[in-house]
């Protein structure tokens, strides 16, 4: 809850106030992972209103690379999903979060996601959407230590009936 605060949005409010469950990653000084971490995180039928949450800490030197793919069945009524991805990039860490959504139609996905980046840390956000009846994705990128970098790449394609909203914002609160 700290780069994500729950006042952050309506979203991230109903989430810490109802999450259950969710990722923690730690990955310490000067630790390099070298394939892609992911979770096994797709929902099953009858599952109704999941509010995870994903916290990944990269320590000062490390890198890590986190693949978060969901995909769901067909559902015969809606389903709302709000989950909240929380990053913290410390001095010289390196972190990629790509996340891969296919939902059916109905489920209405409407994700809050952030990154704390320090001193000569590195974020790279990458979202792709596809599928869904409602997608939001717009995480922001905190650039808090002098030569913090960020980059937030979208690709949403939405058919008949379908909507998207994506983006992103950059928070540059330190030099360079």
């Amino acid at each position: 809850g700290t780069v994500v605060p729950p006042e952050d949005s309506k979203s991230s409010a109903l989430n810490g106030a109802i999450w259950g469950g969710g990722v923690f990653v730690y990955v310490p000084p000067g630790v390099a992972v070298d394939a892609p971490l992911q979770p096994d995180s797709g929902s099953s039928g009858g599952l109704r209103g999941p509010f995870e949450r994903t916290l990944i800490v990269a320590e000062e030197g490390s890198s890590v690379h986190y693949v978060d793919g969901c995909t769901a069945p067909v559902y015969s009524g809606d389903l709302l999903r709000s989950p909240v991805v929380e990053v913290v990039v410390k001095e010289r860490a390196r972190v990629r979060y790509t996340s891969l959504q296919n939902w059916s139609n109905p489920v209405q996905d409407v994700r809050n996601g952030g990154a704390a980046v320090y001193g000569g840390g590195t974020m790279l956000w990458l979202n792709c959407h596809l599928g869904g009846k409602v997608s939001v994705a717009r995480p922001t990128l905190d650039l808090r230590g002098p030569g913090a970098q960020g980059q937030i790449l979208a690709l949403a394609l939405a058919g008949p009936g379908q909507h998207k909203i994506t983006g992103g914002r950059s928070i540059h609160a330190a030099p360079n």
